[in-house]
Formats: C-alpha cells, sequence, structure tokens
C-alpha cells in the first residue's frame, strides 16, 4: 500500500468501519493489503468514502453487524423472501409459515410503506404452498377500499372480491362444528363489547334463541339465523319486560341495533350467508373484503371480530390442529382492532383478535397486521407476534414502544425518524438471529385501478317480521302468555298501595309522559314526604319506572308504567310509539304536544320518504316538514340520522337537535359542524334545550 491518499483510504475504512456497512469497502480493504490500488484510483475512491462517512453520521446506524446469509438461514431458509438487509452482505430475507402459523406486525406513519409491505407480503404468501401441499388461503380486510382490488388480476381465479355495498353477504350464522347456543354467546358478547351495552347482552341471546327456535324448530344442519333487523324489528313489537330484567336494557339495545342496521346496510341482511371455513379455506380460495367508510367505528370492530371468530370457534369446536398454516388473515389500518381499549371492551380483556393471536398456533392460522401508532399497541398483541417490522415513526411514545419491542440497543430509535418509505427496523423471535436489522422491503407499487365489478355470494335474503306471519303469530303468543304471567304475579302477595301512590299510578296511565310534578300538582301538592313515600311504593313493587334528568337548571322527574303497572290497574297496555330510554321517549311526546299547540300536523317514528330512516318527530304543515331528533344519552347515530334527512332524502326542510342541557347542544353543534358532507345543510340545522318546551307546555 503506497501513496498518501492509498493510506488516508485504508485509515477511513478501518476508523469507520466501512466494510460493515457496505461490502464494496470491504473488497477495497484487501484490494489496499494486496496493493491492487493506486493512489490515483484511491483519490477517486477516497471522495466516495467521505461522502459515506458524512451519510453515517445523519443517519447513523447503532444495531450489530447484520448477519451472513449463512447466520440467517442457519435453522432454515424461509418460505419466500421480500426484502433485503440495507448493510452487511447485503442478504435476502421474509418469513416462514409452512412449518408453523406466525404472525407479523408492521407498523409506521402514513406514507411509511405499511400498505406495499402487505402487498410484498400477500403476493410471496400466494406463490406458495404449505407443508400438505395446499395453497394458503388469505382473508384480507381493505379498510382503505380498492388497495387489493388487483389480485386477482395478479395472482389468479382463485381470488375472491367482495363489497360491503354490494347484495347480503355475512349471516349470524354458526360456523361448522359450533353449537347454536354457544355461537349465539359468541356473537352477543362481541356484539355487547363493540357497541358498549354489556348489560344488553343477555337481552340480545335471548332474543337471538328465540328467534332461532321459530326459523327452524327441529334440528337440522342448515339453521337459518336471524339477522339484527328482525332481532330489531322483535324489539318494537315487545314489550321491554319481555327480554330484559330493566327496560333501559332494551332501550339502548334499540338504540344501538338502529344505527347498526342503518350503518351496514344489505351488508347483514341474510339468513344464511359466506362461510369463511366452508366457502373459503376448505375450497383452496383466497378473498378481500372491500369495506371503507363503514361508520360508526364500531360497526367495523364488530364485523372483523365476526369474521375472525367463524374460522377461530369453527376450529376450536372440531379440534382441527394442524402444524402447518391454512390460513392468514391480513388486516391492513388495524389499530382500532389490535389497541388496548379494545381489548378493555371485552369482559375478559380479550378480543377475538387477542384470542387469534393465542391460539392460532395450534389451528393452522396466522395474522398479518399493519398499525399507524405502535405505542396504542396492546401488549397481547406485541407479545404474540413473532415478525415486526418498524417503518419511519416520528412520535416519542412510538418510539419509546418500538425500542422496547425490537430491543434495540441505546439511541438506536433515532433511526426510525429518518428511515425512507420502505426501509424498516426488522426483527424475528424465536429465529436465528434474533437482533433487530435494517432492511428495505421490496417495493409494490399500489393499485390505483378501482374494481368495475364484485363478486356476489348466493346468500338466503332475511325477511322483516311483517312478512312472516308465523313468526308474528308466536310472538304475539308468547307476549300473551308473558302479560298473562305478569298480571297473575302482581295480583299474588303484593302489599297494597295507599291511597296516593294509587293516584298517582292510575294519573300516569291516563296522563303518560307528564312531568311527575305536574301530577302532584293535579292531585293537590301533598307534601314532599309524602311524594317519596308514594314514589318509593312503586319503585318497590316495580309498579312504573322513575327517572331523574337534568334540564337546564333543574332535575326534572319522569314517569313510565310497566307491565305489572298496567297489570295492577287492570289496563291493556299501549303500544307504544318512540324509541330510548324514559327521557327520550317523554321528549319525543312532548315536541308532538308542542306542533299540535303551534297547529301542526305530528307524529313520531316517522319514516324519511326514500329511507328506512325514522325520526323522532316531525312537524308537518301544508308548506313545511320540519323533524326533531331527541339526544338524550346515545349520540353515535346523529350524522347517520341527519344524512338521512338530507342527503338520503330531500323531503325535510328543517331538523331541529333537542337535548336536555344547553352545554350538551354545544358539543352536537361542534360534530355537526365538523362533519364535511353536512356543510351545505347548516343553515337548516337548529338547536333546542328541552327546558323551553317545557316551559311553553307548562307556562
Amino acid at each position: 500500500m503506497t501513496g498518501t491518499h492509498a493510506q488516508q483510504l485504508y485509515r477511513i475504512i478501518q476508523t469507520y468501519r466501512l466494510a460493515d456497512r457496505d461490502p464494496r469497502y470491504g473488497q477495497y480493504l484487501q484490494m489496499l493489503e494486496r496493493g491492487q490500488i493506486t493512489d490515483l484510483m484511491a483519490q477517486a475512491l477516497l471522495h466516495q468514502a467521505r461522502q459515506f462517512v458524512e451519510y453515517l453520521r445523519v443517519h447513523p446506524n447503532l444495531l450489530m453487524k447484520s448477519p451472513s446469509q449463512d447466520q440467517l438461514n442457519e435453522t432454515g431458509p424461509p418460505d419466500f423472501e421480500f426484502m433485503t438487509l440495507e448493510e452487511g452482505a447485503r442478504c435476502r430475507y421474509g418469513i416462514r409459515l409452512t412449518d408453523r402459523p406466525r404472525h407479523l406486525l408492521a407498523t409506521g406513519q402514513s406514507g411509511a410503506g405499511k400498505t406495499s409491505t402487505l402487498r410484498a407480503i400477500v403476493r410471496g404468501i400466494d406463490g406458495m404452498r404449505n407443508a400438505d401441499g395446499k395453497r394458503i388461503s388469505m382473508i384480507v380486510t381493505d379498510p382503505k377500499g380498492g388497495v387489493f382490488s388487483d389480485a386477482r388480476q395478479l395472482m389468479g381465479d382463485h381470488w375472491l372480491h367482495y363489497s360491503k355495498d354490494g347484495p347480503p353477504l355475512f349471516s349470524l350464522a354458526a360456523p361448522e362444528g359450533v353449537p347454536p347456543n354457544v355461537w349465539i354467546n359468541v356473537l352477543a358478547t362481541i356484539f355487547a363489547a363493540r357497541a358498549s351495552i354489556k348489560c344488553a347482552s343477555i337481552t340480545l341471546t335471548s332474543i337471538i334463541k328465540w328467534l332461532c327456535n321459530q326459523l327452524y324448530p327441529q334440528p337440522s344442519e342448515h339453521i337459518l339465523w336471524p339477522d339484527l333487523r328482525l332481532v330489531l324489528d322483535v324489539c318494537y313489537a315487545s314489550p321491554p319486560s319481555l327480554w330484559a330484567s330493566k327496560p333501559e336494557y332494551q332501550a339502548s339495545l334499540v338504540q344501538t341495533l338502529e344505527g347498526f342496521v342503518q350503518g351496514t346496510g344489505p351488508l347483514l341482511q341474510t339468513f344464511a350467508g359466506l362461510d369463511l371455513e366452508r366457502d373459503i379455506i376448505q375450497e383452496g380460495k383466497s378473498v378481500v373484503f372491500d369495506i371503507p367508510a363503514l361508520y360508526p367505528p364500531w360497526i367495523r370492530g364488530f364485523i372483523f371480530d365476526l369474521l375472525i371468530s367463524q374460522v377461530l370457534f369453527s376450529r376450536i369446536a372440531r379440534h382441527r390442529l394442524v402444524d402447518t398454516t391454512e390460513c392468514v388473515f391480513i388486516m391492513d389500518e388495524a389499530d382500532q382492532d389490535a389497541s388496548e381499549s379494545s381489548q378493555a371492551a371485552f369482559p375478559d380483556q380479550m378480543s377475538p383478535l387477542s384470542l387469534l393471536l393465542k391460539q392460532g398456533r395450534e389451528l393452522g392460522i396466522a395474522c398479518i397486521l399493519a398499525v399507524t401508532a405502535i405505542r396504542d399497541t396492546s401488549m397481547m398483541v406485541l407479545c404474540n407476534v413473532q415478525y415486526t417490522l418498524c417503518h419511519n415513526m416520528s412520535d416519542e411514545l412510538s418510539l419509546l414502544q418500538a425500542k422496547r419491542t425490537l430491543l434495540l440497543p441505546p439511541g438506536a430509535e433515532a433511526m426510525l425518524p429518518g428511515l425512507k418509505p420502505g426501509e424498516a427496523l426488522f426483527r424475528e423471535s424465536q429465529g436465528a438471529w434474533p437482533h433487530p436489522m435494517l432492511v428495505k422491503v421490496d417495493y409494490m407499487p399500489p393499485n390505483r385501478t378501482p374494481l368495475q365489478e364484485f363478486d356476489t355470494f348466493p346468500s338466503v335474503p332475511s325477511k322483516r317480521l311483517a312478512e312472516m306471519p308465523e313468526l308474528q303469530a308466536a310472538l304475539a303468543a308468547l307476549i300473551a302468555e308473558h302479560r298473562a304471567t305478569r298480571m297473575r304475579q302482581a295480583r299474588q302477595g303484593k302489599p297494597a298501595l295507599s291511597e296516593l301512590s294509587r293516584k298517582v299510578l292510575d294519573l300516569a296511565s291516563i296522563r303518560p309522559c307528564v312531568p311527575v310534578a305536574r301530577l302532584f300538582n293535579e292531585l293537590g301538592k301533598p307534601s314532599p314526604t309524602a311524594q317519596a313515600s308514594a314514589r318509593k311504593a312503586l319503585e318497590e313493587q316495580k309498579l312504573s319506572d322513575f327517572t331523574e334528568v337534568r334540564m337546564g337548571r333543574r332535575n326534572v322527574l319522569l314517569i313510565r308504567l310497566t307491565d305489572e303497572g298496567w297489570s295492577f290497574l287492570g289496563k291493556q297496555p299501549p303500544r307504544r310509539k318512540g324509541r330510548g330510554d324514559i327521557p327520550h321517549w317523554h321528549i319525543c311526546q312532548w315536541l308532538c304536544w308542542l306542533g299540535e299547540q303551534r297547529g301542526c300536523k305530528t307524529a313520531t317514528e316517522w319514516i324519511v320518504p326514500g329511507t328506512n330512516h325514522p325520526v323522532d318527530a316531525v312537524w308537518q304543515t301544508g308548506k313545511e316538514t320540519h323533524v326533531f331528533e331527541a339526544v338524550v344519552g346515545c349520540e353515535d347515530n346523529l350524522i347517520s340520522h341527519l344524512t338521512a334527512c338530507f342527503i338520503t332524502s330531500d323531503a325535510v326542510d328543517r331538523a331541529t337537535i333537542v337535548a336536555p342541557q344547553k352545554s350538551k347542544l354545544s358539543e352536537l353543534k361542534a360534530v355537526i359542524d365538523a362533519e364535511p358532507t353536512l356543510k351545505p345543510f347548516v343553515d337548516r340545522i337548529e338547536y333546542l334545550p328541552a327546558e323551553s318546551i317545557l316551559s311553553e307546555l307548562w307556562p
């Protein structure tokens, strides 16, 4: 080695360990030691080396020296390769699935390359076979819409593509091998957890069990399962005490089911639909579910849980234990499903996704997830993935979580904000090389061609309760039996009511929806002590329900008779029109009274023309249709209500939002003003505190 430039080049390569970062500098080092590089050549290479050193200062790599190909493949080569190590020998690497299922988590901010990574993995899995020589089925959920619409074009006719906007697709039917009673409990638990109505879980279970028995009373392999729209019809036609121990449970279930039916459209309106195990996996097919813009967000979570549970519980029930991978769930934009809050919604802190990650190893199911913020990802997810790919991220909490998950050396998390699209820090657990590596994922261009025609499934369309006379007759008989039982119980063993309690009960039956204070005024304004005693007696004997609601600066006490109360009076309970709990029901009736007082034609549960959407109340004159939505507790469906009134239909001139307090109205106005689709209609939306209605009805 002669010449000044050659000596400087040799020193720079040794000092900065450039041979560990780029194999070319290892070759230069050997050539310098043999004297094969002239000083003139060294001068040119010296300029490149200094630029490389400057690059390393800006983009430091504090990871261990990259492994060789032999070190990576010590326990066996990957089934397919989709990434390249950025430094050292530039080895190719991938993942293994044939010997057993392994889960993968890809994370990083928008534009970092997560979706491209999923597309590369899908292409790789499609080209391989499992240990049994069979094609691995993939179930891809696409919440963006159109990302995987080229699957059939790229990979073959064994790919199917379904859309949420197509004909009915999913049913509540139990998958193969799962006993109906077990599956109904699974469904009710998932629905109640996602919709945050845990107290209504038993109510939903009871209705579905009864409907299953009515739709197909004899055991059969092909049982017709009710859809949730039929469950809602049954709730409308039934007294609350028939299914629920408290009226509020059924009221909250009804409110939630209304939002679900509106949000999903025809997607789940079938008595027998697609079964992933029977129709996809056993047929050796793969499927993409195109489900963008599915709102409220909890509905998307419920559908994902339904898909996972179909496969998971079917295999558990059939003891389908295998030593290879037969099915892979691929979920893009899975932040909501993999979050800690998603797990906390379930009674045992275990969502179907968590169960899949824990038990999929024995059942032949793998899972590949893409999330944006690893900081919110559940520890149950992080503890059960074998492959972790961290793309570019910059927020502090995600950097700290990535450092803990990847077991990065001190300071190495600073590499993450500088990663280019497609670059990632990768670590494999239970593999030959347990240390994190800097990799570049093969770029697979995103799809930009929308699919013009989706596949359809030959499902059994569901029916409404009004279309099923035999079911109507069975429900009427059940209600009659229930009321007879309640009446018999009310006559037995009940202590006598005081005169005031009896008068309050009788007056409330004659004048429903009048505030309790007004009823007591008509009864001569008894003392507060007497009023409290009368209320206590009615509540203890379950003859009526009371609710106190804050309206403006005062509390307003409301009453509604129970079925036992009507039976006690010997009266037939009226068919109640109106949804929701006691305050919601009262406000709807007050709106009708106020409209009639102003000379309008009024109604509750008015169906907006051109939709299946009922509004809480409507005022109609010869010139105008004015609708009202009362918001007391649940506001999830408010945007869909207004969308139906102003966008889906053109029959509504004005809408008014009613709430008990002005502060709540301010919150609702902010939500509505922030909705882009409602911007053209904000001048037709008004806000009214319930206190104003009271003041006008009872000055």
